[in-house]
């Protein structure tokens, strides 16, 4: 991530640090905007540390935490129940430290936001799979229109009905997920990065078809052609079926594909 971006982010995230009480409501979200950098960010603070950010970048969008216990890897497991009772697991993106961390399906968990109330989450601060993790109750603004004005610049302010659809939770311990994996091709366009990334999500069709597949994060650039490689690699793969770990047909799949180019 650029400098200049960082610095717009933790500018705007301590002027968003509410100074009464951690967890205490606001009226509305923080709105910061770089236009020299392409950027408008909607964020919200908490005394308690930890800060939600909403980002549109260059027509990108990016849903970030900042302020969570350091932990090493390139994700960390987070549980996220939202007011409406949705629960949501999955593993997001991490960044430097672990201390920030980037949802794999921002247009999804953006809108998510717009509920206000308490949002529980759940964060892995360790790597063991049997470590308790660590819990915050963080409230919600109960206004949204700054943290809209960021989904506009995105194109991501239109209702998704994928969004109503249940995300399939995978467990933190799983046996043989594929029934056939997908089988990407590195594009060539994309020789002279040696690797990258795409998360798609997908709703469960019968026999552990993958259907209706789209892009949900790409690393690089879409001209790069990762994002086409791995939806091409998604139409002849096959999930467990439910009765062995799957997900249920009609739920969402998500799921991130790596591309790396061998030394």
């Amino acid at each position: 991530m650029p400098r200049a971006v960082l610095a717009v982010i933790a500018a705007a995230m301590s002027i968003a640090a509410p100074s009464a009480m951690a967890q205490e409501a606001v009226d509305d979200w923080d709105l910061t905007i770089d236009e020299a950098q392409d950027v408008m960010l909607a964020t919200v603070g908490y005394s308690s540390g930890q800060a939600l950010a909403v980002r549109c970048r260059a027509g990108e969008l990016d849903v970030l935490i900042s302020g969570l216990p350091p932990l090493e890897g390139p994700s960390r497991r987070i549980e996220a129940i939202y007011p409406d009772g949705r629960d949501e697991v999955g593993s997001w993106f991490a960044g430097g430290d672990g201390s920030l961390v980037f949802s794999p399906a921002p247009r999804l968990d953006a809108r998510r936001f717009r509920q206000g109330g308490s949002l529980q989450m759940s964060v892995a601060i360790r790597a063991a799979p049997d470590a308790a993790p660590r819990q915050y109750a963080l409230d919600l603004p109960a206004q949204f229109s700054n943290l809209d004005r960021v989904l506009q610049a995105c194109g991501a302010d239109q209702p998704d009905a994928r969004a109503d659809l249940v995300r399939w939770n995978q467990p933190l311990i799983v046996g043989d997920l594929w029934r056939r994996l997908p089988a990407p091709q590195y594009p060539e366009a994309a020789a002279h990065l040696g690797a990258g990334f795409v998360t798609v999500s997908c709703v469960v069709g019968q026999g552990g078809r993958l259907t209706d597949c789209r892009i949900e994060r790409e690393s690089h650039a879409r001209r790069y052609g990762f994002g086409e490689a791995a939806l091409s690699s998604m139409r002849d793969a096959r999930i467990a079926p439910p009765e062995e770990g799957g997900p249920q047909p009609g739920q969402v799949f998500l799921g991130t594909i790596r591309f790396s180019l061998a030394p």
